[in-house]
């Protein structure tokens, strides 16, 4: 977990604080567990404006290098979830980072789950102070 919060605070570090009004909302998530014994993880993004939104999807490893990204549009006052392996199917990690951008207000949170179980851990944003 600590490399993943290093490598979140390397990846904002170009342009602080991550959150300011004016600039484009950031939301990452810990850990991403995605191909790799068994577990995939994901998000859910809610659009709490009055217009549709597009969100940004990148994908880190722990050193955090970019390695896969994806496009969402969401309906207004509507939600998407996805599964890291909609975005790229090939994708195998077993530690890093996700993190959302968009322009507009939005709300979400992680998840990360077994493919043999109904259990399911959901992971709130986690940034840098």
């Amino acid at each position: 977990m600590a490399r993943c919060v290093s490598a979140i605070r390397r990846s904002c570090s170009s342009k602080p604080p991550c959150l300011r009004e004016g600039a484009p909302q950031i939301g990452a998530f810990c850990p991403v567990a995605q191909g790799v014994y068994g577990f995939f993880t994901g998000t859910a993004i809610l659009n709490p404006n009055n217009r549709a939104i597009e969100v940004l999807i990148e994908v880190f490893d722990s050193n955090g290098t970019r390695v896969s990204t994806g496009t969402r549009t969401i309906v207004p006052n509507g939600r998407v979830t996805v599964v890291l392996s909609e975005i790229d199917p090939n994708l195998q990690l077993s530690e890093g980072y996700f993190k959302i951008t968009s322009a507009d207000d939005f709300a979400g949170f992680g998840r990360i789950r077994h493919q043999r179980s109904f259990r399911a851990v959901a992971v709130p944003p986690q940034l840098p102070n």
